[in-house]
């Protein structure tokens, strides 16, 4: 199966799929009392505003500063008065119940931020669908889905992963990731790549070509991705490990050395980046200047 490299690596582990939050559909769309609705909406806020702080405060404990940033933006995105407002008039105006008055409310925002021209604001639309799911998750009653205590050795596996999921995971469980949707540019990617987690996207269908604890040899530098591997493709893939780490460690050698020719001519060592979360790896791989942002 191929699927498109999104953060270059090697990892073998074990199929650990993400759990699919459940469809709101069920929930009666029109209520009577828009009271009730009004009062479950706000709980439902506070409680998701709570799940945020107690993330950011354990996050910033384990050093994990800028996955911490992420829920610190999305905190003051739920507290957003035109969203909270809008849910808010749907459900008095419109005598819809919090759970649909909440998903049309951000699905409003975010195609508004999704038709925009700056790429900026449009790549928000992403955001919004993120603290929306985490919001309507607490009004049907159900946990977030968290990724900090995943089994060990993982291989990730999801349709999709929120900005906020992805933050909440804990890298040193993971071994890789595939999702089915998103690209090089997607947050699952550019999180991905901080981490140095190789990571696959575009795996269409491997939902349903897999099952938990199935062995995945994953290749984020071909695309290349084998389900229940035989014995002689694990050992060979483990070489392939081998010798990408051998390689990795001879180009350590050259860390902070100047960056120049053999006639003494000084170069400046830049690096693309795709948004803040990657200045952790520059500096740590030595780099000197950010070139493309």
């Amino acid at each position: 199966m191929k699927a498109i490299p999104v953060s270059p690596g090697l990892a073998m582990g074990k199929v650990y799929k993400m759990p699919e939050q459940k469809n709101h559909s069920h929930i009666p769309r029109i209520v009577e009392n828009s009271e009730v609705e009004l009062q479950k909406l706000n709980l439902a806020i506070s409680n998701a505003l709570l799940e945020m702080k107690e993330i950011v405060s354990r996050l910033n404990k384990s050093s994990q500063n800028q996955q911490a940033e992420i829920f610190e933006a999305h905190a003051l995105m739920i507290e957003d008065p035109e969203l909270v407002d809008r849910a808010k008039d749907l459900i008095l105006q419109g005598k819809l119940s919090a759970v649909w008055a909440y998903k049309e409310a951000s699905d409003e925002f975010a195609g508004m931020l999704a038709g925009l021209e700056d790429s900026y604001l449009r790549e928000r639309a992403a955001d919004v669908k993120d603290i929306a799911s985490r919001v309507m998750a607490h009004l049907l009653g159900q946990k977030s889905i968290n990724l900090e205590n995943v089994p060990p050795n993982s291989i990730l596996i999801a349709e999709d992963i929120s900005p906020s999921q992805m933050a909440s995971l804990n890298p040193k469980l993971v071994k890789g990731i595939i999702t089915e949707l998103g690209g090089k540019t997607s947050h699952t990617a550019i999180i991905a790549r901080a981490l140095e987690i190789p990571a696959l996207a575009g795996a269409s269908g491997i939902m349903a070509q897999v099952e938990d604890s199935n062995l995945v040899l994953l290749d984020a530098l071909s695309g290349e991705i084998e389900i229940e591997p035989s014995i002689e493709s694990c050992l060979a893939f483990e070489k392939k490990i081998q010798e990408l780490s051998k390689s990795k460690a001879e180009l350590n050698q050259y860390k902070n050395l100047k960056s120049e020719t053999r006639d003494k001519k000084c170069i400046l060592l830049g690096a693309n980046i795709g948004g803040h979360l990657d200045i952790p790896s520059l500096i740590e791989n030595d780099a000197e200047a950010v070139g493309l942002y």
